[in-house]
């Protein structure tokens, strides 16, 4: 398996595919000896190699809430807030949406009142919203399904169709792209609610559409093609980007591990889903003159089944040599065959090889993640949020927005947002499975960041650090690590009311060693500079 792993690799490495230089293996690694029953992890840091910006969209999640004060001093930098299947039939001039999730009742959603207050209670925050795509909004809320009259135990499916009895023309209404795109004249024009478009630079089309025959089989036809998608999504793609074309248009929220690569369970085309929607909207992009889209936007809901391997989940994305046990859809090939040995992902990684294809090079669009959660303890759950924060700013990732968020990524956003640099440089670890180790520098080049994951659930593991392309100082240096993290349990209050501990290490003759704790996460604050040249 590994070997197939590697050529496919070294066929993406020809085609100029692998972002940021395959990050986590592309600088070599030093070897060494210690004295301890558990041999040392050599990590090796290269400032001159490597070098990207990381993505200050990488520090989201999904809806602020009520959280607006502890979301500023946690750092968080995106939000999306048009949520997941009731936004696709949102009508903005009734400030109304469908949820079929819950009987495709009418309800009131707030978004002018929120993207107002987002607006005003933060600083910096990109606020992302969405645009419908299927064509069908809510017109009333007149005809809801009375659930709150009914016992419990006599309600029908919540998912079933039971608003307008059943009957969706009572509820709902045609929606052309043209509709959908007038809530920026409404929320940015003159005269209007007065709203900073530079604050909503982002926004989504739509949600998952492989899912609409079943989450709005009230509109949607059962024989919806891969190619319908398409033509939907550029006739909104369009509209935007002839009125509005600063805004960067995310698309389509890819919706899991088996609908990454299937379109009602199939190919399409003899392609996988994903390749097929790349290459359709390059197409439209062309005859239109300019990119109809600017991020591809997944939904990561592998759904590991054991602790040990969410740990490995963030490899799925770029690693070509991870057989991910959980893998699925993979395992269809083009020729029509299932090879059930086929477990390597590699999803961004192909993603980028196609977006270099059909855009051709420095087509500018960038990969993202709008929906995503895991499971397992606290820990396990802080650093598998780690591990992909690391991984997306190794390979140039632009945008991340969890849906589900468990009290230990307040945590671990503020350790990152708060203490990684601005630009990624190469790290290279001898055990990348247990522990990986991911490095920043500040803008002028003084500071570098190393934040270290140890995922040994059982033992602590000693490491050794060294520098390339960048001089520290010699002498002690602060960490700031996390462990230990209480189960549902919030630890995180502010900057200075955290669980963050610190440490200290000594740099002596451009090395440091030190222990890393079972289940832990520490950064090393270094100072220095960076060597000529860089």
């Amino acid at each position: 398996m590994r070997t197939r792993a590697t050529a496919l690799a070294a066929v993406l490495l020809t085609a100029g595919v692998l972002s940021c230089a395959h990050a986590r293996g592309d600088g070599g690694a030093v070897s060494g000896s210690s004295q301890s029953s558990v041999a040392p992890v050599e990590v090796r840091v290269d400032a001159s190699a490597g070098r990207c910006p990381i993505s200050p969209y990488l520090y989201g999640k999904n809806s602020v809430g009520e959280n607006a004060a502890l979301a500023r001093e946690a750092g968080l930098r995106i939000s999306r807030e048009s949520n997941g299947n009731n936004c696709t039939k949102y009508n903005w001039r009734k400030d109304l949406s469908s949820h079929p999730d819950w009987f495709s009742n009418v309800y009131k959603q707030g978004w002018h009142e929120r993207a107002q207050r987002l607006q005003s209670e933060f600083d910096h925050l990109q606020i992302m919203f969405c645009f419908q795509v299927l064509g069908w909004v809510a017109s009333t809320d007149e005809h809801n399904y009375k659930e709150q009259q009914v016992p419990r135990e006599q309600w029908p499916d919540r998912h079933s169709n039971q608003a307008g009895g059943g009957d969706p023309s009572l509820y709902l209404e045609p929606w052309t792209a043209k509709d959908t795109v007038d809530i920026l004249d409404h929320w940015f024009g003159p005269g209007r609610l007065g709203l900073d478009p530079a604050r909503f630079r982002y926004w989504h089309m739509d949600n998952e559409p492989a899912c609409w025959p079943s989450t709005h089989d009230d509109v949607c036809p059962e024989d919806l093609t891969a190619e319908d998608v398409v033509q939907k999504y550029a006739a909104v793609a369009r509209e935007v980007k002839s009125r509005y074309p600063g805004i960067r248009l995310m698309a389509p929220g890819f919706t899991s591990e088996w609908m990454w690569w299937n379109f009602k369970n199939e190919f399409v085309d003899g392609m996988p889903w994903m390749q097929y929607f790349i290459k359709r909207m390059a197409e439209e992009s062309r005859d239109f003159g300019a990119n109809l889209i600017d991020v591809i936007d997944f939904h990561t809901y592998a759904n590991a089944r054991s602790e040990e391997d969410v740990l490995q989940e963030h490899r799925i994305f770029y690693d070509p040599d991870y057989q991910y046990p959980d893998a699925n859809g993979c395992k269809r090939w083009p020729d029509g065959g299932w090879h059930e040995d086929q477990k390597v992902e590699m999803v961004f990684a192909r993603t980028e090889q196609w977006l270099d294809r059909y855009f051709g090079p420095g087509h500018g669009i960038g990969i993202g993640v709008t929906e995503v959660d895991t499971r397992g303890s606290e820990m396990a759950c802080a650093l598998w949020y780690a591990s992909m924060l690391g991984t997306f700013a190794d390979h140039g990732v632009e945008v991340f927005c969890p849906w589900g968020w468990h009290e230990s990524w307040w945590e671990v956003l503020h350790l990152f947002s708060r203490y990684a640099g601005t630009t990624r440089v190469q790290a290279a670890s001898t055990d990348e499975e247990m522990v990986s180790a991911y490095a920043s520098v500040n803008e002028a080049g003084d500071r570098m960041t190393v934040i270290l994951v140890n995922r040994d659930k059982d033992r602590s593991r000693p490491v050794r650090l060294a520098t390339a392309g960048f001089t520290p100082r010699e002498g002690e240096y602060v960490t700031r690590s996390l462990r230990d993290l209480p189960e549902r349990t919030r630890t995180f209050k502010s900057r200075a009311d955290n669980a963050l501990q610190e440490g200290r290490v000594r740099m002596e003759k451009g090395s440091l060693a030190l222990d890393l704790p079972p289940y832990s996460i520490a950064a090393v604050l270094l100072e220095g500079r960076a060597n000529a040249g860089q």
